[in-house]
Order: C-alpha cells, then structure tokens, then sequence
C-alpha cells in the first residue's frame, strides 16, 4: 500500500504523564486544526 505513512516515534512516558487537559489539547492543537469548539477552547486558554 502506497497511499500511507508510517511513523515511529518515542513518547516520554513521564513528561506525558505530567501533561494535564489543557497542555494536551495546546500540544495536539499545534498539530491538527480540530474543530471549531477546540479552537475556541484552545484560544480562550492562551
């Protein structure tokens, strides 16, 4: 199959751990746009 990608990658259990609700969603904001009700969440965080 050429049609996708496959990525490996290292995950900081503890750093993650340490993340709470509001640095997951800035954290996965910086990555995928999301829907219109994140966003509003994410900007009225920052």
């Amino acid at each position: 199959m050429s049609n996708h990608v496959n990525i490996m990658l290292h995950v900081d259990q503890d750093e993650a751990l340490s993340w709470d609700v509001d640095e997951v969603s800035r954290r996965y904001h910086r990555l995928h746009n999301g829907t219109l009700l994140p966003q509003k969440y994410v900007r009225v965080m920052n």
